[in-house]
């Protein structure tokens, strides 16, 4: 074979010529085959030919060589630029081996960062991104009442009649279904028992045909509820929920077509809800729903009940929300006109059903993935200040290695491997940490933040950990990688190992942590906004004491049709346990503050009203003892007692709102109040207003009836005692027995458990906030405390010389401590003026507190200059003690 000239093996220095190199494969061969044919004979000329006719295509033949010798040249390519990955890897594994310390410390960092970051995105996935989980649910639409006056925290007041529902079916074209549920079922509780078992009492909820359908929601075993079953007094049906069949029935599939017994009557199980279908968590967050049953609509119904139905429905495919809502506005004018007896302060008002669902919940979430965006920066600065430093300690290594030739661009991609292996096990750590943070977020019971029970660590909590972990890497890998393009080679060199840092770097670094302070600043601002809000109001004067109050709900159910018999049930249950040890005062109620809400109208007798002018007020059924239980304090008049009873003269108490609204200065005691007979119900009392809806909404119009004059068969027991929760409930229990051995009794519950799910969507807010302060306040410590340290180290010989010239220790201690305050005094500069523009834009979560509120800022500040001193004490310390002799040794 001819030997390659020697001028191309030159030139192989500067890279390879696939194209040269084939154009002398190929002439080589020619000129081989010619040779051989004129040694047979052939003239030059024919042989030159002959040759070229047995190769056949020459180009074709270049082309294809051209390919597999690219082909191969890339292969080999890719495999050097994996095989130096691989290296890098190999050895950013084996560096951070060698420094277990920063490593533990960098993973920790990182893995509550990151876990942080992914327990918000889970609940932010659940409540707002991930669809509703039914089908199609970007059809489904929530029509509420928007009439005039209508007051969002007042059922009543922005349910619908039965009557309206059945009109909009007949009236509308928009819609695919339409369908409702009783609003007010936690008014009601069933008395359940089946065949061997202990009775129990469940919640239900009554819904209308058709509302399962417009959900898209099939059972998993059994049926739906048929036509015959939704006619009142119709066949009697149940489904069941996933955890009801589990619990009481073992999940066995053979309770499909078994009958059970709901308050005394028989009634037959026809399915069992899926497990995902968590209705309460989307539609009642708080509340519990453990069976489901038909609510019929007829004329009759919609007369005794009134406002009683939240209605949902499906829209056709194509028809637009507006398009709805304006025939939904057109259908209301007729109804109007063809139905004056159901007055005119009612209007439809559509929203997609995930606006109502999660459209409270938005602006909260906003300001925890704000905070958890901050913490993440924070994580990066912090992080970012760690490798800086570490790559100055080992800055004679990277310039050796880039003087041999290495380049500066290999030696930052060596250091964005390392940073990248960190964040990628900061990842694994973070997992289990997130997956337990969001278990413990979704069992949060009670809570009235919806959509809970459906957070969980998925496949795309999964995906955003990962992007979140490599964005983190490279992010804090940039400051130590960048830092090798400043300064010369040889400057470089000649200082590695003397003790000192760049000016360029020790700026950087000061920098980061001052970045740090800031950003932990507007956090601990934000949650120290939140905090004192969040003790103001569950300071706020409620009405009511709550304390040492609990409560269960006792409902006979249709075991007492008599109005003497049933009154007489709830008589001696009240003096049963009265008579309890450790009772103090006993009452009944039909519905406790911030539990449940319902509102009639309400007016003076005699006087007339417009339309919409009539007064409303929430009604509350109690008996006497109420007042007492629940230390409602009475501002005129008396309370209720045992002479207000079936027979004689109604009465009724008002809250003062109500005795304002209707009597303005004129003494309400003894007025009469347009409700129940003709003649009136006299007004014998007035007590102080009381916060039913929300902790953060003052009282409005209130009124009370004695239940025992209403027959109301499902009240709550209320006992203010002097036991332990465990004895109390005990005693109420046998006391209940005494009076009827077989009466099922519901949950007990403490009055301030009611108190603290009313406050628990701020409370949620808090608790992630406050996190993330904490770690933020952690970090920022971390970090003044590893700059001000490695400052003394690398500044060792220079505190020697002064401190051998006669500096003090004392003074030294002050000057390395006054630097840790300096740095902190210019990040908090910066971080209360972000806090003062950032917390203005979640002034509507604040309560009685102003965005700019000084005495959460002097404290904050207080704070940070604090942990700021301590975290510079040690290493002031370490400095007062330094050896003159030992440092100038050193050098």
């Amino acid at each position: 074979m001819r030997e390659e000239p020697m001028w191309r093996r030159y030139l192989r220095f500067f890279g390879a010529n696939p194209t040269a190199d084939v154009d002398d494969e190929l002439r080589f061969h020619l000129e081989e085959k010619t040779s051989q044919l004129m040694q047979q004979g052939l003239p030059r000329d024919r042989a030159r030919a002959e040759a070229v006719r047995q190769f056949g295509d020459l180009k074709e033949f270049r082309r294809m060589c051209r390919q597999q010798r690219t082909q191969r040249e890339h292969r080999m390519d890719r495999r050097e630029y994996f095989a130096g990955w691989m290296q890098d890897l190999r050895y950013a594994a084996r560096r951070l081996k060698g420094d277990m310390g920063f490593t533990a410390v960098a993973v920790v960092i990182l893995a509550l960062g990151i876990a942080a970051s992914t327990t918000v995105f889970t609940i932010v996935h659940a409540l707002v991104i991930r669809p509703l989980p039914f089908h199609e649910p970007e059809r489904l639409v929530w029509i509420a009442n928007a009439g005039k006056g209508r007051d969002a925290s007042d059922p009543s007041s922005i349910t619908s009649r039965i009557g309206t529902l059945m009109s909009w079916r007949e009236t509308t074209t928009s819609f695919e279904k339409l369908a409702g549920y009783n609003a007010f079922f936690g008014y009601f509780t069933y008395n359940f028992s089946r065949p061997g078992g202990t009775p129990e009492r469940l919640n239900g909820l009554g819904v209308t045909d058709s509302f399962f359908e417009t959900l898209g929601v099939q059972p998993v075993l059994g049926r739906l509820f048929t036509p015959e079953e939704y006619v009142a007094n119709g066949r009697k049906a149940v489904l069941l929920s996933d955890g009801l069949w589990r619990r009481l029935f073992a999940a066995d599939p053979a309770v499909i077509g078994a009958t059970v017994s709901i308050n005394d009557v028989p009634v037959v199980v026809a399915g069992v809800m899926p497990a995902w279908f968590d209705f309460a968590s989307t539609f009642t967050p708080g509340s519990k729903v453990d069976l489901w049953e038909p609510f019929p609509m007829n004329d009759t119904i919609d007369r005794n009940y009134g406002n009683i139905l939240a209605i949902v429905g499906r829209l056709k495919p194509g028809v637009s929300l507006s398009a709805a809502q304006a025939e939904i506005d057109q259908a209301t004018k007729t109804i109007k006109q063809l139905h004056p007896e159901r007055g005119g302060s009612y209007q439809g008002s559509l929203s997609t059903l995930r606006e109502h669902v999660s459209g409270q919940v938005k602006r909260p979430l906003a300001v925890m993935s704000a905070a958890v965006g901050l913490l993440l920066l924070l994580m990066c600065v912090n992080l970012a200040n760690l490798m800086l430093a570490r790559t100055m300690s080992r800055q004679r290594e990277m310039s050796v290695r880039v003087a041999l030739g290495a380049g500066r661009l290999r030696v930052v991609r060596q250091l964005l491997t390392e940073s990248l292996l960190l964040s990628a096990a900061g990842v694994l750590l973070s997992l289990p940490l997130a997956v337990g943070a969001t278990a413990m977020v979704a069992r949060l019971q009670g809570s009235r933040v919806p959509l809970l029970s459906q957070v969980e660590v998925n496949l795309w909590a999964l995906l955003f950990s990962a992007v979140v972990g490599a964005s983190s890497g490279i992010l804090f890998g940039l400051a130590p990688a960048l830092s090798l393009f400043n300064g010369s080679l040889f400057e470089t060199l000649k200082q590695a190992g003397r003790g000192t840092d760049g000016s360029n770097r020790q700026w950087t670094r000061k920098g980061l942590v001052a970045t740090e302070v800031a950003l932990a600043s507007v956090l601990l601002i934000g949650a120290g906004l939140l905090m004192r809000s969040f003790i103001k109001l569950m300071e706020a004067d409620r009405g009511f004491q709550s304390e040492h109050v609990i409560v269960v709900r006792v409902d006979p159910g249709g075991r007492y049709p008599a109005p003497e018999k049933l009154d007489a049930f709830f008589l001696g249950v009240r003096e049963k346990i009265a008579a309890a040890p450790g009772i103090t005062a006993i009452g009944l109620t039909d519905a406790l503050p911030f539990d449940r809400d319902r509102s009639w109208g309400i007016g003076a007798l005699g006087k007339s009203y417009g339309p919409g002018e009539m007064p409303g007020g929430f009604v509350r059924m109690v008996s006497p003892g109420y007042f007492e239980a629940m230390h409602i304090p009475l501002i005129a008049g008396r309370l209720f007692n045992g002479g207000d009873i079936r027979g004689r003269e109604p009465v009724i108490i008002l809250n003062q709102s109500l005795a304002r609204t209707l009597f303005g200065k004129n003494d309400a005691v003894g007025q009469m109040i347009a409700i129940g007979p003709p003649t009136g119900t006299r007004v014998v009392g007035i007590v102080k207003d009381v916060r039913h809806t929300s902790l953060e909404e003052e009282a409005g119009g209130e009124f009370y009836l004695v239940s025992g004059q209403r027959s109301i068969t499902s009240l709550d027991v209320v006992v203010r005692t002097l036991l332990p929760p465990a004895a109390a409930s005990a005693a109420i229990r046998q006391a209940v027995w005494a009076v009827d051995p077989t009466q099922p009794l519901g949950e007990f519950r403490l009055m301030d458990d009611l108190v603290a799910r009313a406050a628990s969507p701020r409370r949620f807010l808090l608790l992630l906030l406050g996190a993330f302060a904490g770690l933020a306040l952690i970090l920022a410590s971390l970090g003044i405390y590893g700059v001000i340290s490695y400052g003394v180290s690398q500044r060792g010989i220079e505190i020697g010389i002064r401190m051998a010239l006669g500096a003090q220790p004392a003074h030294v201690q002050w000057n390395v401590l006054r630097e840790a305050l300096a740095l902190t005094a210019g990040g908090l500069l910066v971080g209360v003026i972000g806090a003062l523009i950032l917390t203005r834009l979640f002034a509507a979560l604040l309560y009685e507190v102003k965005p700019a509120d000084a005495a959460t800022y002097g404290g904050i500040i207080g704070l940070l200059l604090a942990v700021s001193a301590l975290a510079g004490y040690l290493p002031s310390r370490r400095a007062a003690r330094i050896d003159p002799v030992v440092a100038l040794r050193a050098d």
